[in-house]
């Protein structure tokens, strides 16, 4: 019974993919998804009436060697043969090219809704694995979506094809129409088969595969071939792809027999069809040329058969990866496009938070409030949480227990307010100058002014004098290219570009010389003048220029208070920052 039940559950779901699918690709291109299918539709018309045409030839030509036709009506029967035949093979070309066209529409199409969603979907899924599997066998089903739009198309001209040429045969001898439909049933079979097998085979394996373009991925990296750890990784990627192919040989091994099995039965319906052929010839039931056209059709038909059966088969296939599409499609959305002002505070009141799969809470039971206009100093040890209690105020995050106070009203879930962030992680994007600057608010793209502002303001033009807005960046595509420390500091611009009346800096001098950090401390207390601010870092004398010093440690606020309180009392503070004083003695 349950069987029955999940059966009847499963057809349900595969025809609600295949009609969601359905109008998926009518909304891509309608006008042109029409063009597409009528065309295959001709396509299918042409064909029997090339074959038609020919039995008109042939039968000429027996007429003439019984003396019963003229050498000019032969001449003139293989004329018109050879110009239906060119016509088809011309207008398929046309085909071809519509295809082309709405594949790239279609391919757009689906990649902008998955690029749209990633948008949309809360940072937190993105700190899981899984989420990544899920985006990889999204990306891989849009090709299965797309065969989709081809099976339509081939079952189009299957069809107009197979009606007319079991019309037109039919009307002799019915059992000539059956013959052609009979190979249906071991192609599907083989097909069907196959298609569950390989997409198991795919979900199964994308964990796996993301692991070697993993470690392909260090293997081509400077330092690990400085390190002389190439070798390593290589082994890594070896035994994983061993593992992949030793799945695949098995799912091969497997396909192999029974398309060994069912080509053998396909191939004796075939024979069967053309001695049936040949009896109904040598019966006189049949001319000549009707014999010629039997025979080609078989080929063709069978041929075309064979493409419809295998397309068609694959629809099971097809529909299993878009479930893939539309499973991550379906995902809330966690981002609002709102973004909320605080007037005069935000406060944490018993903050916890712990990362997806993590055990351990990276934050615990936070408390604090911070002011419009106060500048603050996250500090603490590697792994103490100050990164992602950043991202908790700005809202990238949200919180496992306790809520977040904007002007005293509780903010609601998954809203960004309105402010910048500088990661310590932070891009390098291959594009202009002005549009790596732009993108902290692309909608101010053309504002030249502002943007060389911003660069000056971290001095990025004192070591790159000969850099413009219009330079391309990135030595991957033949542009310039800078040091870690100048990238960092196209970060800053960018971030400070962004009108904000909260700013988050992770990190923001780490890449930079003594000398640059010297200046940019000042420049960050000019900047911040007017806003609120947060400077994650380990660098302690940035405390000193801070309105008030957070310390976290474990995942706790260990310490607060200004540089010279927390120096007077004998703190984590205070051992931290007379550490890396005795550095620079």
């Amino acid at each position: 019974m349950q069987k029955c039940i999940r059966n009847k559950n499963g057809g349900m779901q595969s025809r609600r993919l295949f009609v969601r699918s359905f109008f998926l690709i009518v909304s891509a291109s309608p006008i042109l998804l029409l063009v597409v299918m009528v065309s295959e539709i001709l396509i299918g018309v042409l064909q029997t009436v090339v074959l038609i045409v020919w039995q008109y030839a042939v039968n000429t030509v027996e007429d003439f060697l019984g003396f019963q036709s003229s050498y000019g009506r032969v001449l003139m029967s293989f004329a018109l043969s050879m110009t239906a035949y060119i016509a088809m093979d011309v207008f398929r070309l046309m085909v071809e090219s519509f295809h082309t066209l709405f594949n790239s529409s279609l391919s757009e199409c689906l990649q902008s809704r998955l690029y749209e969603k990633c948008r949309a979907v809360s940072a937190i899924y993105f700190e899981d694995s899984k989420l990544y599997d899920e985006i990889d066998r999204a990306v891989d089903s849009i090709e299965g979506i797309i065969s989709l739009a081809g099976i339509f198309a081939i079952f189009m001209m299957a069809a107009s094809r197979v009606i007319t040429l079991v019309t037109y045969v039919s009307r002799l001898k019915p059992m000539l129409a059956v013959i052609i439909v009979l190979p249906i049933v071991p192609i599907f079979v083989a097909r069907f088969i196959r298609g569950a097998d390989i997409y198991k085979l795919n979900f199964k394996q994308s964990e796996k595969r993301r692991e070697c373009d993993y470690y392909m991925s260090c293997i081509l990296r400077k330092e690990t071939k400085t390190l002389q750890a190439v070798n390593w990784f290589i082994e890594k990627w070896r035994k994983v792809y061993g593992e992949i192919e030793r799945e695949e040989r098995k799912v091969n091994r497997k396909l192999c027999w029974v398309f060994l099995f069912l080509n053998l039965l396909k191939y004796t319906v075939y024979i069967v069809g053309v001695g049936l052929a040949v009896l109904y010839l040598f019966e006189g039931a049949i001319d000549v040329g009707m014999f010629a056209l039997i025979i080609g059709m078989m080929g063709t038909s069978h041929a075309t058969m064979e493409v419809v059966v295998e397309k068609g088969s694959d629809i099971p296939g097809s529909l299993r990866y878009a479930k893939d599409y539309f499973a991550f499609l379906d995902k809330p959305n966690d981002i609002s496009d709102q973004k909320i002002c605080f007037g005069h505070s935000i406060e944490l009141k018993h903050v916890s938070f712990a990362y997806p799969n993590s055990s351990q809470p990276v934050l615990q039971d936070i408390n604090l409030r911070i002011k419009r206009g106060e500048k603050i100093a996250l500090v603490g040890i590697n792994g103490s949480g100050k990164t992602t209690l950043a991202k908790i105020i700005l809202g990238i995050l949200n919180p496992d227990e306790g809520e977040i106070l904007l002007d005293g009203k509780q903010r609601s879930e998954n809203t960004l307010i309105d402010g910048s962030i500088v990661f310590q992680d932070f891009c390098r994007y291959f594009f202009t100058l002005q549009e790596n600057v732009a993108f902290g608010d692309i909608g101010r793209l053309y504002e030249e002014r502002e943007l060389i502002q911003c660069l000056e303001a971290v001095y990025f033009f004192e070591t790159q004098p000969g850099l413009s807005l219009d330079t391309q960046l990135g030595r991957d595509y033949a542009g310039a290219e800078l040091s870690k420390g100048e990238w960092q500091k196209i970060a800053l611009a960018r971030g400070f570009f962004k009108k904000f009346n909260l700013i988050i800096l992770d990190e923001p001098n780490s890449s930079l010389d003594p000398l640059a950090e010297n200046k940019m401390f000042r420049r960050f207390v000019e900047l911040l003048e007017e806003h609120t601010g947060i400077i994650i870092t380990h660098r302690m004398g940035i405390g000193m220029i801070a309105d008030r010093i957070i310390v976290l440690d474990h995942g706790r606020i260990v310490e607060e208070g200004t540089h010279e309180a927390l120096m007077e009392e004998e703190g984590m503070y205070r051992q931290m920052f007379m550490i890396q004083a005795d550095l620079y003695k």
